[in-house]
């Protein structure tokens, strides 16, 4: 009788940190509803109850549909004691677009997550539609302030319209004091001034309402960082989790 070794596929995700700076990496390498990754992640049901979850494919993370409660973004936050100054940056993954829902990918700076509040930064880019906002949540379901006026791309302020980000774009958010940057494939695209918040974590989102289309549009290739640099963490202890499933 020969004995088959089962095969067992690892999630291996990284968190480094220092007394300085705090970092983390993935390239969402399981399927997790709603993504965990060894408890390392808050959302928006699970974990603020009026929002929704976030979840993953092999590669990608997407929200979880259909999710119709208006303003009830699928959220994920990062667990942790982040620092103010915070980099994170993804890579679109868009496979098709519907402009009858407004699909849409969301990176979240100084953000925090309790029952029936989510306070922090989003930078949401448009996916069905042509847009790249700097939005402020405010705390309970749909109460939220857009900051400063409107211009058209390629000129920069707090609302670009007309720029739609496509399938393989870097997308990359910084705060730094009161300063929001927004940067896509390396060019500066956005900027607002808010200080509101002075705390919180990073993490991601997707627009609410996008019933069965959510695995269309995503995000992949996710790093975060508190270091002004932007950069992970270097000469810190590192930790290598591998959870099970």
């Amino acid at each position: 009788m020969n004995a088959r070794r089962p095969i067992i596929k690892l999630a291996i995700y990284v968190m480094a940190w220092n007394l300085h700076a705090m970092s983390y990496s993935t390239n969402f390498p399981v399927a997790e509803n709603p993504i965990s990754q060894g408890n390392r992640w808050f959302n928006g049901s699970l974990d603020g109850l009026d929002w929704c979850n976030v979840q993953t494919s092999v590669s990608y993370a997407w929200g979880v549909g259909p999710c119709t409660v208006a303003y009830a973004d699928p959220t994920a936050i990062l667990k942790g004691n982040w620092r103010p100054d915070q980099t994170v940056q993804a890579t679109a993954r868009i496979r098709a677009t519907d402009a009858s829902y407004g699909q849409e990918i969301e990176l979240r700076l100084r953000t925090t997550v309790s029952p029936h509040n989510i306070r922090g930064y989003e930078v949401e880019f448009g996916v069905s539609h042509a847009y790249l906002e700097i939005v402020r949540w405010n705390g309970p379901l749909a109460d939220f302030t857009y900051l400063g006026h409107k211009c058209n791309f390629p000129a920069v302020c707090e609302r670009v319209q007309g720029f739609t980000i496509r399938n393989g774009d870097v997308a990359k958010a910084v705060i730094s004091g009161k300063t929001i940057s927004v940067y896509v494939n390396g060019i500066l695209r956005a900027r607002a001034v808010d200080g509101t918040y002075a705390a919180g974590n990073p993490g991601i989102g997707y627009n609410y309402g996008c019933d069965g289309t959510y695995a269309d549009f995503g995000w992949q290739s996710f790093s975060a960082s508190d270091e002004r640099s932007g950069n992970s963490a270097a000469g810190g202890k590192r930790k290598t989790a591998v959870p099970g499933h």
